[in-house]
């Protein structure tokens, strides 16, 4: 009924609405829809009971009539006095009582079992027996890794006698990288993993780092509250580290759209709100996007409430950009340790340099102070650095500045430097950093070119006084054409000096001044990058005695480098100046040849570091203003909304909240459906069926809880015993006896549950598409267990990627790739892996809650005919001919 006189303003018919108490006022007729205790005055009751007519409620061309038993619900309820409470779902759970019947408790007092068993006796029905240990260890192996047991592994179970030697493989199980790898897969369906970015070209996306993170947290165990913060906000917790930030790339395997002439702005909004809906249904159960065009019809979200969840989501920095930015380029562990040994052999290569004989070090001592007698600049570290759109300037060891944080279209520097001598010029470096895209110097991945639009001088005297600083002349070591040094002082924020072609090489401009600048005062610099994201990523600033314009400017170079103290020199330094005198040196062409060798490596693990799409907020100036969407249009908008929190528990009491807000909003005790969603989730990848079966709908029209208590007692253990650890809620349901009963039931239970939602019987559930060619693979001995990496292309029917949009190709894996578990296989959303999608996989596009299994004549085609199936029947077979038995015997080893 809700759909009229429900939630939704826009909706309501005849200002009646019978969703909260207000349907016991009157209505705009006059009339009491409810009388409670009053079964004749309540015209709710005339309405419903009527046969035909234009008073007949629910209105026959709806096609949704009231069934004789809800009427008979409805009536009894107002007889009983009409007595309002939240939806089920909406009330905090609390921790029921556990059964206390003798029946029950003669099966077993594990709590599961207790309510499970009192249950299932409401219907008549007993437990089925336990099933045999085979059966078990294969069934828990597959439940909690994906990987059956080995024959071996199944015999050491049978033949293990003491009384904790289930629970023994239940944590051995938990234990195995396995594990991180098959609930990870879980994961992945509900954050809309795809390796590619979606839409008409479907373009490759780097973003398996995440795949990887998420495997590491559930082999590590991280608390779900945990995993879940840094998830949706782990770039806003307190000193974030790399793989913090990687975590929030949950929200950035939204699609975006790269096919030409598409409104940017349209498909940004469409990620974000793919955001406010995947939220809302990860962790909530609800159907949250359905408000995004109109207030919810049957749930207490309005609209406005939906725009103003949407806000805190709507102030990151991806703006369905081609390179999908804001992205974190690092190294995987396995490159991490490869660059450690790199940089262990250059250590010990300079310290071979640097530790020659006398003669040797007198030379290099000679060569370098002739390359220092070169250099005419002082570079100077500023003591203070401000920026007008939240970057953040930090010191190397050279001196130069790195620039780090937000990267807005534009920004502007403030920087102070002390003067210890007399100052005629300034020097301006931009420089490269190996923080930087592609090392920069510029801080856009697509373009390292930098346009330093104006340069602004102050001289703070020893009084603090501020004096205008003039520029009279400049000059770069290159220009490009129409962007001349002396644009840089002309006053016009739009013009400016870049150095195109040269985008990936250090550059520098040096400034004459009007006037000379004595010791003991301050420069104040003011550099300004207004060119649209291209600003420096490094830069350095040096002063030099004698005015500079008029000669020849080198670019930086080993006579700034040498200027620095050992003590301050990076690594990179110290190899800069070690190659550079190797060049120089007669004897040098030995250690030289042995250090590009070594420079060769480390640049080829560099190049190929992944580029990862992470969450990032704006600057504070650059923030979103954000407006409701009438009808769901982003052209269409209507009024200005602030960012808050869903009201429906109550009004949460913070202003202004950020996504770490929501994050610890979610896990907060006014949430009652956090814990409740999760516990589900688990339970229906055990049992086959969630205790709520609408894993997607714990709103009022999603389905009853088949065992509420049990689903509350869970939901409470979960969040304040267990600490939120699903290695721990994972034993504590596979030890039930539950669990382990055997399939095999009754004719009786058949009969009257026929679907086992009472669990009378463990239930028979097909196994997931990657389960299914996992377990193919590891009976064949063919699985490859390496952990972790780009995903892989394992073998699939030509034609599949022919596409006029792109020139993608799918290169068929070789080696140990060739076999490797069925997550790390390529997924591509335009083409998925066509027979794990005939499994019921979903496609990547949307969050998938639940995958509904369908039974189809092309599933047993894919197992006859896949090359995976036949490659791991051979494998399968070659093994068995290498067993000295006979041929019944073959086939019952093939059959363990």
């Amino acid at each position: 009924c809700f759909s009229c006189p429900g939630p939704d303003d826009a909706a309501r018919k005849a200002g009646l609405r019978l969703d909260i108490p207000d349907s016991l006022k009157p209505a705009a007729s006059g009339k009491l829809p409810i009388v409670p205790g009053n079964i004749a005055a309540s015209e709710l009751i005339k309405r419903i009971t009527l046969k035909s007519g234009a008073l007949q409620m629910p209105p026959a061309e709806t096609g949704h009539p009231l069934t004789s038993s809800e009427i008979q619900t409805i009536t009894e309820w107002i007889k009983s006095g009409a007595k309002y409470e939240q939806h089920w779902a909406f009330i905090p759970p609390k921790r029921a009582a556990l059964p206390t019947s003798p029946e029950a408790k003669a099966w077993s007092s594990h709590p599961v079992d207790l309510f499970v068993s009192s249950a299932m006796r409401r219907f008549g029905l007993h437990p089925s027996p336990d099933t045999d240990k085979r059966t078990l260890l294969r069934r828990a192996a597959l439940d909690l890794t994906g990987i059956p047991p080995t024959p071996d592994e199944i015999n050491a179970f049978v033949a293990d006698k003491r009384p904790d030697a289930y629970a023994r493989q239940v944590d051995r199980l938990l234990a195995s990288p396995a594990y991180g790898e098959h609930w990870a897969r879980v994961w992945m369906d509900l954050a809309r993993y795809a390796d590619s970015k979606g839409y008409e070209k479907d373009l490759g996306r780097s973003i398996w780092r995440w795949r990887d993170w998420v495997t590491d947290a559930y082999n590590a165990d991280i608390p779900y509250d945990r995993f879940s913060m840094l998830q949706l906000a782990g770039d806003l917790i307190p000193d974030a580290s790399e793989e913090d930030k990687i975590a929030t790339a949950f929200h950035r395997n939204t699609p975006t759209n790269d096919e030409g002439g598409t409104d940017d702005e349209e498909f940004r909004t469409i990620a974000v709100k793919d955001r406010v809906d995947t939220t809302g249904q990860v962790w909530m159960g609800l159907t949250f996007g359905c408000a995004k065009c109109h207030t919810h019809k049957y749930d207490p979200i309005t609209q406005t409430d939906y725009y103003r969840f949407y806000a805190i989501w709507n102030q990151t920095e991806d703006a369905d950009r081609y390179d999908d930015g804001p992205t974190l380029s690092g190294p995987t562990a396995s490159q991490k340790a490869e660059l450690a040994r790199l940089e262990v052999s250059k250590n010990s290569l300079s310290k071979e340099i640097r530790s020659g004989d006398v003669a040797r070090t007198s030379a290099f001592q000679k060569w370098s102070d002739a390359q220092s007698a070169q250099g005419t600049w002082k570079r100077i570290l500023p003591t203070n650095i401000t920026s007008i759109n939240g970057a953040k300037g930090t010191p190397r060891p050279d001196r130069a500045i790195v620039v780090s944080g937000p990267h807005a279209r534009t920004e502007a520097f403030t920087l102070t430097l002390p003067l210890q001598e007399q100052t005629a010029a300034i020097r301006l470096d931009i420089l490269k950093d190996k923080s930087l895209p592609n090392m920069g110097p510029g801080r856009s991945g697509n373009d390292q070119n930098v346009v330093t639009s104006e340069v602004t001088l102050q001289e703070k005297t020893p009084r603090g006084t501020l004096l205008p600083l003039r520029i009279i002349a400049a000059k770069a070591d290159i220009e490009q054409g129409g962007w001349p040094a002396e644009d840089t002082f002309d006053g016009k924020p739009g013009s400016g000096w870049a150095f195109s072609p040269e985008n990936n090489r250090q550059h520098a401009i040096v400034f004459d001044l009007e006037r000379s600048i004595g010791a003991g005062s301050q420069l104040v610099v003011k550099l300004e990058f207004n060119y649209p994201e291209l600003s420096a990523g490094c830069f350095a600033l040096s002063t030099s005695g004698t005015q500079q314009a008029s000669n020849t400017v080198q670019p930086p170079g080993i006579a700034e480098l040498l200027l620095v103290p050992d003590a301050e020199r990076t690594a990179e330094m110290q190899e800069f100046i070690d190659t550079a005198f190797l060049a120089s040196y007669p004897d040098g062409a030995a250690y030289l040849n042995r250090l590009n060798k070594l420079k060769v490596a480390e640049k080829a693990i560099r190049d190929n570091f992944p580029n990862t799409p992470i969450m990032r907020e704006l600057a504070t100036k650059q923030a979103r203003v954000t407006k409701l969407h009438n009808r769901g249009s982003f052209l269409d908008q209507g009024a200005v909304v602030t960012a808050a929190l869903p009201g429906m528990f109550g009004k949460p009491a913070v202003a202004n909240p950020s996504r770490l807000d929501a994050a610890k909003w979610l896990f907060s005790p006014e949430n009652p459906l956090t814990a409740r969603v999760a516990v589900n989730r688990i339970w229906a990848r055990l049992f086959g069926r969630g205790l709520v079966e609408t894993e997607e709908d714990f709103g009022t029209q999603g389905a009853q809880p088949s065992h509420p208590e049990l689903l509350d007692y869970l939901a409470v253990t979960y969040s304040d015993d267990l600490k939120y650890s699903q290695k721990a809620l994972l034993k504590m349901l596979v030890t039930s006896r539950t669990y382990r009963q055997s399939a095999v039931r009754s004719d009786v239970a058949r009969r009257v549950d026929p679907e086992n939602r009472w669990l009378s019987g463990m239930p028979r559930v097909r196994l997931s598409a990657e389960v299914i060619r996992d377990q193919a693979l590891a009976v064949s001995g063919l699985l490859a267990k390496k952990l972790g990496g780009p995903p892989v292309m394992p073998p699939q029917p030509p034609g599949i990627w022919k596409t006029p949009y792109s020139g993608m190709q799918w290169v068929t894996s070789t080696g140990d790739d060739r076999y490797r578990r069925g997550i790390y296989t390529y997924w591509r959303r335009s083409n998925p892996y066509p027979s794990m999608l005939t499994f019921d996989t979903g496609q990547g596009d949307v969050c998938t809650m639940r995958r509904i299994r369908t039974n189809t004549p092309l599933q047993a085609l894919v197992t006859m005919n896949d090359p995976v199936y036949v490659e791991a029947a051979g494998a399968l077979a070659a093994g068995a001919l290498k067993i000295p038995m006979d041929a019944r015997g073959r086939v019952q080893w093939m059959f363990e």
